[in-house]
């Protein structure tokens, strides 16, 4: 069973997806900005963003990569994200914000600088840094600002399944992440 199928009951926005689309989740991380909750989800298959969005920006269909990442709650909204791999060795992954339909507002290159530490520079839609080397750095399950009931449940689920569960957090800022993957 994937990612997606087994943790869709732990939120709404991911109970109501369809079976195929949940096949292809290999990834679902929880995520808390400034209060806020919502759910990123993570496919392999380009046609599994194209159900979910629908018509996907040139960039995101060119691009070189083996996974696909869009924020749930963002999908008809004016601040679309998006993320895939990069392709260069230190960059793990790019995150993009568009505006509908296909207007980029925002380009993210999320750097590796140490182990479990990530640089995130940020870029206007004409390419302008906005900011440098804001800190993402992989925490324990304390860092996580949202429900701790909610991380304990998602984890032994993940751990009955034998699922990675990881915890990350923006330095500097109220963001945490709980990402729940395979095991490689």
């Amino acid at each position: 069973m994937s990612v997606g199928a087994t943790l869709a009951h732990f939120h709404k926005s991911t109970a109501a997806l369809p079976a195929d689309v949940l096949g292809d989740i290999g990834e679902v991380i929880y995520t808390m900005r400034n209060g806020v909750f919502s759910v990123c989800v993570v496919m392999s298959k380009l046609e599994t963003l194209t159900k979910l969005i629908g018509t996907v920006p040139d960039l995101i269909q060119s691009a070189v990569t083996k996974r696909y990442f869009v924020d749930l709650q963002s999908i008809g909204t004016d601040t679309l994200r998006l993320y895939t791999d990069a392709p260069e060795p230190d960059v793990v992954i790019y995150g993009y914000y568009f505006y509908p339909p296909h207007e980029m507002l925002q380009k993210k290159v999320y750097k590796k600088v140490g182990p479990g530490k990530l640089a995130i520079d940020r870029y206007n839609g004409n390419g302008i840094l906005i900011s440098a080397a804001e800190l993402e750095s992989q925490g324990e399950p304390s860092c996580w600002l949202g429900d701790r009931g909610f991380a304990d449940r998602v984890e032994r689920e993940a751990s009955t399944h034998g699922y990675a569960v990881r915890y990350t957090y923006k330095e500097g800022k109220p963001q945490s992440y709980l990402r729940v993957m395979r095991m490689s």
